[in-house]
C-alpha cells in the first residue's frame, strides 16, 4: 500500500542509463588498453614458446646423445626446432638472430653460444644460449 511521504525502494530509469552509460565509457577505455596488453602477451608468449623449444631441444639432444638443432629465419620470422613444427613471431613483430643456426651437443652444451630478439614497438624479448653450459635465458629491455 502506499503512503504519503514514503518512497518505494529501487532505482529510476535514468538512473540506470546513467550506470549504463558510464560502464560503457569505461569498457571502451579498457578496452584499448587492453588491446596493447594483448599484444605484450603474446610476445611474452613466444618469448617462453622459443625458450621452451631451445630447454625441449638439449635435452633431446643429451637423451638421445646426438646433437640437435634450432634453424631461425629472421626473413620469414620463423623458427624451427629439430624435428618438430615451425614457429613464427607474433604479427608486427621481428626476429633478430646471432646466427640462423643453434646446435646442442649430446653433453648438453651449445656449439657457440646464441642471440635471439623477438623485437616490437621498441620492445625487445631476447633468448639467450650460453655455450660452455647451454643454459637458456629469456629478459626483456629496449630495443636495439
Amino acid at each position: 500500500m502506499w503512503r504519503a511521504g514514503r518512497r518505494q525502494a529501487g532505482f529510476t530509469l535514468v538512473e540506470l542509463l546513467v550506470v549504463l552509460a558510464v560502464a560503457g565509457l569505461l569498457a571502451g577505455l579498457a578496452a584499448g588498453v587492453g588491446g596493447r596488453q594483448l599484444d605484450g602477451w603474446r610476445m611474452r608468449g613466444a618469448g617462453h614458446d622459443l625458450v621452451a623449444d631451445l630447454r625441449r631441444l638439449r635435452a633431446a639432444a643429451m637423451a638421445a646423445n646426438r646433437p640437435k638443432r634450432l634453424t631461425a629465419d629472421p626473413q620469414s620470422g620463423t623458427w624451427r626446432p629439430e624435428d618438430e613444427p615451425e614457429r613464427r613471431v607474433p604479427d608486427g613483430a621481428r626476429l633478430v638472430v646471432s646466427a640462423p643456426e643453434l646446435v646442442f651437443r649430446p653433453d648438453g652444451t651449445a656449439a657457440q653460444g646464441g642471440r635471439i630478439a623477438l623485437i616490437r614497438d621498441g620492445a625487445a624479448h631476447v633468448v639467450e644460449v650460453e655455450p660452455l653450459l647451454g643454459r637458456v635465458t629469456l629478459r626483456r629491455e629496449a630495443a636495439p
